[in-house]
């Protein structure tokens, strides 16, 4: 909702805060997924790129991970 809410910084901090406490967690894909398209937004492509890569080898289910690949 954050990112939506066009509040970069806190969505940021939601998904990483989300991704320590809960590392196994199935929403696990989605969280990664929308920290490499905060990258986007942010216009860094190397960084999104590696984060979708991240997306992918955290083996997310496989919508999210086609998407990211």
């Amino acid at each position: 909702k954050a990112l939506q809410d066009g509040k970069a910084d806190v969505a940021e901090q939601s998904y990483r805060q989300m991704l320590e406490k809960y590392p196994r967690s199935p929403a696990r894909g989605d969280a990664l997924f929308n920290l490499a398209k905060l990258e986007l937004l942010r216009n860094h492509p190397d960084a999104a790129l590696n984060a979708f890569w991240e997306v992918v080898d955290s083996g997310a289910p496989p919508v999210t991970a086609s998407v990211a690949y």
